[in-house]
């Protein structure tokens, strides 16, 4: 291999790597509401006790702040159990990562 052709290569993937890094996703805020109540949704639906043909949630609204490396939200939940006659509205709160693939409950 000549030191030319190395040196090309080297160049090559140097650049695929900053380009990699460089070109991070900026979310706009309504994208970032939307992506975190999709992650809170799933977090919920897929939960050790939830059964999908009983209970239903529907996230209202989110308020969130931007941490370094997490959300911090707020969430209005409607939770509806059509069986018992049930629908009702509370307050959840937890952290979800940057990603949006870490989700924590706080209460």
């Amino acid at each position: 291999m000549s030191a030319l052709s190395y040196k090309t290569g080297s160049l090559v993937i140097g650049c695929i790597l900053l380009l990699t890094i460089a070109c991070t996703r900026n979310l706009s805020p309504q994208q970032t509401q939307d992506n975190l109540k999709q992650a809170w949704l799933s977090f919920l639906q897929h939960g050790p006790h939830f059964d999908s043909s009983k209970a239903k949630f529907e996230i209202m609204k989110v308020t969130y702040f931007e941490d370094s490396a997490f959300y911090v939200c707020e969430f209005k939940v409607r939770l509806k159990i059509p069986s018992q006659g049930i629908d009702t509205l509370g307050t959840m709160n937890g952290t979800i990562s940057k990603d949006f693939s870490d989700v924590h409950r706080k209460y």
